[in-house]
């Protein structure tokens, strides 16, 4: 059996990272009020993964063989923007197939009662692109299949802007 690649995003706005080993747990969350930290084990040896479920949770088996690209890939993903009061983060517009396995929070303050969100294990789909809101700014995660693309709304705009002008699109001014 073939396994998937795994990515961490870290934050809103940061660079897709490789995750080359686990090493026994993936943690996703915290422990405390406000929050909830989920514990997915970590078995076998290998350079990719794919999840199992049980009736008590996600197993990760680590296996030797990536599955042949374009390929779905995992991601731990951090969809926590930064403390601002009231808002709440998540992952958004979605295009494509991204599943979340499963997900734990992380929340400011001591008591928990300040705002946060989450950080998940996600199943991502090759051509599947969403976005992540920080305090300060959105980017867009694209998945290929082969390789994460990072944008700004802006350079988003300029990227979809040219693909349809070289599909034959767009009016002549």
């Amino acid at each position: 059996m073939n396994g998937y690649k795994i990515y961490k995003i870290p934050a809103p706005g940061a660079e897709v990272e490789h995750v080359a080993e686990i090493d026994g747990e993936l943690r996703l969350g915290e422990e405390g009020r406000g929050r909830s930290v989920t514990i997915v084990p970590v078995v076998g040896t290998g350079a990719a993964y794919r999840a199992k479920k049980t009736e008590t949770g996600i197993v990760l088996v680590a296996v030797a063989e990536v599955e042949k690209a374009p390929a779905p890939c995992l991601a731990v993903i951090n969809y926590t923007g930064g403390y601002d009061r009231g808002r709440r983060y998540q992952i958004e517009k979605i295009d494509g197939t991204l599943v979340t396995i499963t997900s734990g929070q992380v929340a400011w303050g001591e008591a928990g009662r300040l705002g946060g969100g989450g950080i998940a294990l996600c199943m991502v789909e090759p051509k599947t692109e969403f976005m992540l809101r920080s305090k300060y700014a959105n980017h867009w995660y694209h998945w290929d299949g082969y390789q994460w693309r990072v944008e700004t709304p802006p350079q988003r705009a300029a990227r979809i802007a040219l693909l349809e002008v070289k599909n034959g699109g767009g009016e002549w001014l």
